[in-house]
């Protein structure tokens, strides 16, 4: 078994020449007690977590008592940011946010629910991007999942390239896009 490694990080601050140190030991991440500026050793101002065999981040545990567990793809992306048990004194409307990527490898939908396992939607926002890998159009749902035919969108226009220069990401236009339906009836 091996030994907890402790890291020491100092931080100066102009007020009260304090410098605070946050300590990474075993596991859990020790936050300066504010009156001091060290380490505390009070187990409310830790946060703890655990990982996996390649490092990753599985499970944490925060201040106020809400554990998250997150799942990875193949290609080691944060896939989910679940909420298992909820502090006190925390909302849970949204108890899950999902991530999904495209070919590029770019964050393609973000997808909040309302419970742990993901399976109830309560908003979303899915990019668009052109094959530079800029974001070209941003759909967003306030209530629901994306229907991109009827969710509000902001669209990206960028300048072209000339030939011979070096490619800038420099946005040209933003559009503002929102879908109205009028019925006018038979008559």
């Amino acid at each position: 078994m091996r030994e907890p490694v402790v890291v020491l990080i100092r931080v100066n601050e102009l007020v009260s020449h304090i410098s605070h140190i946050i300590t990474i030991a075993a596991g859990r991440l020790l936050y300066p007690d504010k009156t001091t500026g060290f380490a505390s050793s009070s187990a409310a101002t830790d946060i703890s977590y655990a990982h996996n065999n390649l490092g990753d981040i599985v499970t944490q545990v925060d201040q106020n008592g809400t554990t998250h567990a997150f799942s990875y793809d193949p290609l080691y992306r944060l896939t989910l940011d679940a909420v298992n048990t909820l502090g006190s004194g925390v909302d849970g409307s949204v108890r899950a946010i999902g991530y999904s990527y495209n070919t590029q490898d770019l964050p393609f939908k973000q997808t909040s629910c309302s419970d742990a396992a993901a399976t109830t939607v309560v908003n979303e926002v899915e990019d668009v991007y052109n094959g530079l890998g800029q974001l070209t159009q941003q759909y967003q749902e306030h209530s629901g999942a994306v229907n991109t035919s009827t969710s509000l969108s902001t669209q990206y226009a960028y300048s072209t390239i000339p030939a011979g220069s070096r490619h800038r990401r420099r946005v040209f236009c933003m559009t503002r896009v929102s879908y109205i339906t009028i019925d006018c009836g038979d008559g």
